[in-house]
């Protein structure tokens, strides 16, 4: 992965990888794994890909009217974390135009994710793109960029 990619093809990669891993963080913020499971040291477990979602707004939708939104109170998102089978991946695609990121499941699964237009602040972060090797995406309120982690936020 070189810093010259573009977010669609960094999302392409995504496509026939194992979603895994939902953990929420605080309030609706959450990790998402995609990918191989990459061992840490001294540090949870995570996918070779990850997802952090911070200040942004975010909803799951799927089979059987199953909905969890960044709105839910902490307790259902978590018992509901515990319940998804995401399956593997079969879109992932972001649109600069609207902002949104969206990330389906062969489980039938899918996530949206868009701006949290309630947070004024235009650095804060919405999410942050981890992928294999040193680089991440940051998605903040004002603009999207690739860099290297260590000017990141690394996931715990």
């Amino acid at each position: 992965m070189t810093v010259n990619t573009t977010i669609s093809e960094s999302l392409q990669l995504l496509i026939g990888k194992p979603a895994w891993g939902l953990h929420r963080s605080h309030g609706s913020m959450f990790l998402f794994d995609i990918g191989e499971a990459v061992p840490q040291s001294g540090r949870k477990t995570h996918g070779e890909w990850c997802f952090l979602f911070e200040s942004c707004t975010w909803r799951f939708e799927g089979v059987g009217n199953l909905v969890i939104t960044s709105q839910d109170d902490s307790e259902h998102i978590e018992v509901q974390f515990g319940r998804l089978q995401l399956g593997y991946i079969i879109e992932a695609s972001y649109s600069a135009a609207s902002e949104r990121l969206r990330i389906a499941s062969d489980s039938g699964i899918a996530l949206e994710v868009h701006p949290d237009f309630t947070e004024d602040d235009p650095e804060s972060t919405e999410w942050i793109f981890f992928v294999p090797g040193e680089l991440a995406w940051g998605k903040t309120k004002s603009s999207l960029s690739i860099g290297s982690i260590h000017a990141s936020s690394a996931p715990n």
